[in-house]
């Protein structure tokens, strides 16, 4: 449910308005300063989509997170 996380948006406009990048981040309640966390994803997102940051877009905690998931649910994904 959505009181289980935070999403954080972030849009890079024109200064006519348009819309240039978006991006988005998921972060569960659960960890600590998630909010945060999801405002620092959803703008690097954001930027690297722009292109003024790095391309690899995915973080290390959530990496993590998915490592996490993937343990618990006997999943082995990452090789």
């Amino acid at each position: 449910t959505y009181e289980e996380f935070y999403v954080g948006v972030t849009k890079i406009t024109s200064p006519q308005g348009g819309v240039l990048a978006t991006g988005h981040a998921k972060v569960f309640r659960n960890k600590p300063k998630s909010f945060e966390l999801a405002e620092t994803f959803s703008i690097s997102r954001a930027l690297s989509f722009f292109s003024v940051m790095d391309d690899n877009i995915t973080s290390k905690e959530e990496y993590d997170e998915i490592d996490r998931y993937c343990k618990e649910k006997g999943i082995g994904w990452f090789y």
